[in-house]
């Protein structure tokens, strides 16, 4: 069997990124040793010895991890816990090198370490929105952004955007564009043929008929009735105050949430510390941890590896997936 080799950016340096990273993949050791996975991190081996010394209980660094350079010989200094432009720009660099092997193929999949948006230079003019629409640019597509944990799975219509800026950016054609992105994400990345989805309401109570709000009276039932008709497995708007309460996330294959913290807010408190973020409807994978960057523990040791682990095993397993579903 084909080693799965599986490429991960550092992130922030001075955040928790290689903590968890080093922890997750201590949990892999026999995939490593047995030649079944591969991982090459793209950090240079001084820095992640330097790193290594600095934070307290990490384990070894393994043989089988594979350190690719993606600074040359710029002058790395570590301070955990501290926002500091230098350590974005490595970040950014960590993750561009990574994304070269990606779309070259050295890689089958990427994980990403989390990173500081604030610390980020400005691409093309515009600051920095994450990972995600980074992927989209590189990859010439339109990723959608999904967290998951066991059958909990969770996508987004709009990602990192303010919310007054959803007006003009919500509505019928990005709603469909993402359903459809999100069905066959369930197909080929979850391997679920025929995956159901519930759509949350945009207003408070799905707009209650109509008394708070027109959105989901004018736009959002209208896309899901012409998805159902289309054959699509598919309901809503639901009253996003009270779905996961009432456990409706249990009922269904994947939830669409409006915006980010109607869908993000709830999975967290299901999930947080197990969740795995992924970018779908690319030619590539891409998972990373439900975190941050987490400075207020940075260098302590005291960082969960779940995350990070389950985003390796989540990145393997898509990788999988999609050779299954082609046929390869």
């Amino acid at each position: 069997m084909q080693a799965v080799v599986i490429g991960i950016s550092c992130g922030d340096l001075n955040g928790i990124g290689l903590e968890v990273t080093l922890k997750a993949l201590r949990k892999k050791s026999a995939a490593l040793e047995s030649g079944q996975l591969e991982i090459r991190l793209y950090c240079r081996e001084d820095v992640l010895f330097a790193y290594h010394a600095l934070v307290p209980d990490l384990p070894p660094v393994g043989e089988a991890i594979q350190a690719v350079n993606p600074w040359q010989d710029r002058a790395i200094n570590l301070q955990p816990g501290v926002l500091c432009p230098e350590m974005g720009q490595a970040a950014l660099d960590s993750f561009s090198m990574a994304c070269d092997d990606l779309e070259s193929g050295r890689i089958h999949a990427l994980v990403t370490a989390p990173l500081h948006k604030a610390n980020l230079p400005a691409q093309d003019g515009q600051p920095f929105s994450g990972h995600t629409g980074f992927l989209s640019q590189r990859f010439h597509g339109k990723a959608l952004m999904v967290l998951s944990a066991g059958t909990t799975r969770v996508a987004l219509a709009t990602e990192h955007v303010p919310i007054k800026q959803l007006d003009a950016l919500l509505g019928a054609e990005l709603l469909t564009e993402k359903l459809h992105a999100f069905h066959q994400a369930l197909q080929v990345d979850f391997g679920i043929s025929n995956p159901s989805i519930s759509v949350l309401g945009l207003d408070p109570h799905a707009g209650d008929h109509g008394a708070i709000g027109e959105a989901d009276k004018a736009w959002v039932k209208p896309v899901i009735q012409h998805l159902q008709d289309g054959g699509m497995s598919i309901s809503g708007p639901q009253p996003a105050d009270g779905f996961f309460g009432r456990k409706g996330h249990e009922t269904v294959d994947g939830v669409m949430a409006m915006y980010h913290d109607q869908g993000l807010i709830p999975f967290k408190l299901l999930h947080f510390g197990q969740g795995v973020n992924s970018s779908h409807g690319l030619s590539r994978v891409r998972t990373s941890p439900d975190h941050g960057v987490a400075f207020d523990i940075a260098g302590e040791g005291k960082a969960d590896a779940g995350s990070m682990l389950a985003a390796i095993d989540a990145a393997i397993a898509m990788v999988q997936q999609r050779k299954f579903f082609h046929g390869q």
